[in-house]
């Protein structure tokens, strides 16, 4: 079962056994023969369905073979702490695959996230409350909305290229814009609302 869930869902995602090694850390014969039934409970299933973005339980027991989960992170503006599992709602959010690529015009990677924003700062683009979906290897610059750390303390700000610096600018007019500092670490970049609206 696990064997013909992973090989199922691999090649619904268009990837081949040796894309799914990379991701995972492995060699593409140690896919191979999870595949193939000779490796029978691997130790690494959690790897592989993070790999996949989907969960163990749709790999042991194939139950939604076509859905999507993302890890559900909490972030509250200023509080470097926050940037982690959220404790009163599940950790992981889990859609049907064809909706989220029907939505988002996008295939998810392992790299996407669910942040749960908690300021008013990026106001009236978001709101707190609202579900963004955010890429963790989208760390290099561009101007857009990110969620970047700078002295312990985390911030979602729209961040703007203009020579010889970047500005960290909030849609809220309430409050200030301020230049990012060289030494600030980017930690994803956010794409869509959940709703779809993209910042």
């Amino acid at each position: 079962m696990i064997a013909e869930n992973i090989k199922t869902i691999r090649k619904e995602q268009k990837l081949t056994q040796l894309d799914l090694a990379k991701r995972v850390g492995v060699s593409s014969v140690a896919i191979a023969k999870i595949e193939s039934g000779i490796t029978k409970n691997p130790r690494n299933l959690s790897e592989i369905a993070l790999a996949l973005s989907t969960t163990e339980e749709c790999l042991r027991f194939g139950k939604s073979a076509n859905t999507v989960s993302f890890e559900l992170l909490n972030i509250k503006e200023s509080q470097a702490s926050d940037l982690a599992k959220f404790d009163n709602i599940h950790d992981v959010f889990t859609v049907d695959r064809d909706w989220f690529v029907e939505v988002f015009k996008k295939q998810p990677t392992p790299n996407m996230k669910i942040v749960f924003a908690q300021c008013e700062s990026m106001q009236p683009t978001f709101k707190a409350g609202d579900f963004l979906l955010v890429d963790t290897a989208s760390t290099t610059l561009n101007d857009g909305v990110y969620i970047f750390e700078v002295d312990d303390q985390l911030f979602i700000k729209r961040l703007q290229i203009i020579p010889g610096k970047v500005l960290a600018i909030s849609d809220n007019k309430k409050y200030e814009s301020f230049d990012l500092p060289a030494d600030a670490v980017i930690i994803a970049k956010v794409t869509d609302l959940w709703k779809h609206d993209t910042p």
